[in-house]
């Protein structure tokens, strides 16, 4: 969400954000923050007008995906339940997708997980899968929270062990099985929260309120942050992004500058 108050018709208002008013961006961006992809919402993307031809109609939420997404390639992707659906799900599967959603209060058709109040009285930790349908799984862990997580299946429930903390209720540290697939989503999960971070630490502060000099700066913002993160690779010994910018801005400012030669000037100089 890029943050400003200035008038623009598809403003809007988060409250539950802290900084409640701007504009929405939904990017599509790897492990590291790199934006791949990127567009903005205008409430229009779903109007019969707008669509593209031949495009799949799965919600507001669900187009965002089958839009950003390119085609004919083996992505393994990581959205959460805002963006998840059935139907999304199946089309991504046939297209040779390797899709893993956390997944909020979802029916599905024909899969028999244990009931909320069953599964809060079973040990924290606690997992079940199920393998109902299109090569794909439900997947289910006893938790504070009732989250599912769907994938494709790589064989057997693999579980590692974690330590949780509890001082602050009975000063002592348990252990509890974590399913694998929980810590391969945390891993690669938050590659958009990763470039909103890094642009923010610092972003292109100007004082005019009109909108398309802040969405034209924003998108400078993004660009410089994967201009960065492209230089981190191929160099031995990168720069810190507060320094890039730096010598960003200042090679910029020098591209139009006329360097004085020494000496007396000649005929052709004066000329």
């Amino acid at each position: 969400m890029h943050l400003t108050k200035s008038f623009v018709l598809y403003l809007s208002n988060i409250s539950l954000k802290p900084h409640k008013w701007g504009y929405k961006l939904f990017v599509l961006c790897g492990v590291s923050g790199y934006g791949y992809n990127f567009e903005i919402y205008t409430g229009n993307e779903n109007k019969e007008d707008e669509c593209i031809r031949n495009e799949p109609d799965f919600g507001a939420t669900g187009n965002v995906v089958v839009r950003m997404i390119p085609e004919n390639v083996h992505h393994k992707l990581f959205f959460d339940n805002y963006f998840t659906s059935l139907p999304v799900m199946i089309f991504l599967e046939k297209k040779a997708f390797t899709q893993l959603e956390r997944l909020g209060v979802i029916v599905f058709p024909n899969v028999c997980l244990t009931d909320d109040r069953i599964m809060m009285k079973r040990d924290r930790g606690y997992s079940e899968e199920r393998c109902p349908y299109f090569n794909c799984c439900v997947e289910r862990q006893q938790d504070s929270t009732r989250n599912l997580n769907f994938r494709r299946p790589v064989g057997e429930l693999d579980k590692n062990v974690v330590s949780i903390d509890l001082t602050k209720k009975k000063k002592t540290t348990i252990l509890i099985p974590r399913p694998k697939i929980i810590e391969f989503y945390n891993k690669h999960m938050g590659g958009v929260d990763l470039m909103d971070s890094m642009i923010g630490r610092y972003r292109i502060i100007m004082r005019s309120k009109k909108w398309h000099m802040k969405s034209f700066y924003h998108m400078v913002d993004m660009t410089i942050v994967n201009a960065w993160l492209l230089y981190k690779k191929v160099t031995k010994k990168p720069m810190k992004l507060a320094q890039f910018r730096e010598q960003l801005a200042v090679e910029l400012c020098q591209t139009s500058m006329e360097i004085k030669k020494k000496g007396r000037k000649t005929n052709a100089r004066r000329e």
